[in-house]
């Protein structure tokens, strides 16, 4: 029995079938993963999500609506206080 025919008496049956995935997206050369061992024979390289996550959402305003101009100022008044902080005696 060929595939064709075997894919024809299971569709009959009223399954649906996944037909395989074609050869130029298999690969046998996959190479190491990141620890050094073999990619598993499940894993698919072209493996996209079939949907977007979502944005984070909270985490207040920190760094948002601030010019750099301001970013400066903030950075040269914590420097200063740090400055006198650390004349203050700080061990």
């Amino acid at each position: 029995m060929s595939l064709s025919e075997a894919i024809a008496m299971v569709e009959a049956a009223g399954y649906r079938v996944s037909r395989p995935r074609p050869a130029a997206v298999r690969s046998t050369g996959r190479g190491l993963n990141a620890i050094g061992k073999p990619y598993s024979p499940q894993f698919d390289p072209r493996y996209r999500m079939k949907y977007r996550t979502p944005p984070i959402k909270g985490g207040g305003s920190i760094g948002r609506g601030v010019t750099p101009e301001q970013w400066v100022e903030m950075c040269k008044v914590a420097a200063e206080e740090w400055a006198k902080f650390m004349a203050g005696g700080a061990t």
